[in-house]
């Protein structure tokens, strides 16, 4: 049975435990809620014809509460179509639901002593409202974020119908393969740069430079290789699971060393007399022939200035 005071043409319902005169009364009866003020609230009959049900439940029945002399009826008239709340007011509208529920059944017991009873119910109530607040940020926040993939891959999509998004993708891909590696793989290309700039000066002195021939034997070719050579050594660290880097830095400095050998071959060629480097003749004679593809005998002669 249900009781209520009408104020201002809504129900206020009455409470459950009920203080009075320092009494507390859980499920009170008429006997106490009829001298409070409180009358009874009475429905209408449901209807029996299925027809008239399924027509009721279609449209929006609002209830209207009209108090009498011993009671309160209640009618319903038909109002606008409610508008339809969207998932995340339903699951927020149950979490307050049950909420609710446990935080009645905790007064409940809390005013009949039952301090233990009280305490887990208390506990419920405080779970269900953090689950309730935590779902109020999650869910945006899963939507924000399900919007931002969505965008990323129409970018990509674009992106990779063009020969310029193919190119960005392979340059993100070998700058993402090569992290760590950096300062190791910088001086290789410094050196192999260094090392073309001067064999192109040798090769103008001796008036037999050609352009195309830094693809075939020069900087290219030599990158492609050199490139080659340490993506071997990164698959072989990161297969042994080493994180060191040791294997690779290894390479890279046999690598420098010998472009560095081969820059100083280059650099007698274009000047036999540089004070450094002499000091490296005896040693440097054999690269030097190989440049000027000469005997070994004829390259100290030209590095001694008694052939030209």
């Amino acid at each position: 049975m249900n009781y209520a005071k009408l104020i201002n043409g809504q129900p206020e319902w009455a409470p459950n435990p009920v203080k009075i005169d320092g009494y507390t009364v859980s499920n009170p009866g008429p006997d106490i809620l009829l001298p409070l003020g409180y009358k009874e609230v009475i429905y209408p009959e449901p209807s029996s014809d299925p027809e008239q049900i399924a027509a009721e439940e279609s449209k929006n029945m609002i209830p209207v509460y009209t108090e009498e002399s011993d009671c309160i009826r209640v009618s319903y008239v038909e109002g606008d179509p409610e508008p339809q709340p969207d998932p995340e007011q339903l699951r927020q509208m149950a979490y307050r639901a049950e909420a609710d529920k446990y935080l009645m059944a905790y007064e409940g017991y809390l005013a009949e002593g039952k301090a233990l009873e009280a305490d887990e119910q208390k506990a419920l109530y405080l779970a269900k409202k953090a689950q309730r607040e935590v779902s109020g940020q999650v869910v945006p926040t899963m939507a924000r974020l399900t919007e931002i993939i969505i965008n990323i891959g129409c970018k990509l999509s674009e992106m990779f119908q063009t020969v310029y998004g193919w190119i960005a993708a392979v340059c993100i891909f070998v700058v993402n393969f090569f992290a760590g590696y950096e300062t190791a793989i910088n001086a290789v290309v410094v050196c192999v740069a260094l090392d073309t700039v001067w064999g192109i000066a040798a090769q103008i002195k001796r008036g037999r430079f050609a352009l195309s021939e830094l693809g075939r034997h020069g900087m290219l070719s030599k990158l492609a290789l050199y490139a080659s050579v340490i993506v071997v050594f990164v698959l072989l660290e990161r297969m042994a699971n080493l994180e060191s880097q040791l294997a690779v830095i290894a390479i890279c400095t046999l690598i420098c060393l010998v472009e560095l050998w081969s820059m100083g071959g280059s650099a007698l060629i274009v000047n036999p007399k540089m004070r450094f480097l002499r000091i490296f003749r005896e040693v440097l004679a054999g690269e030097v022939a190989r440049k000027m593809q000469v005997t070994v005998d004829e390259a100290k002669k030209y590095l001694d200035g008694t052939n030209k």
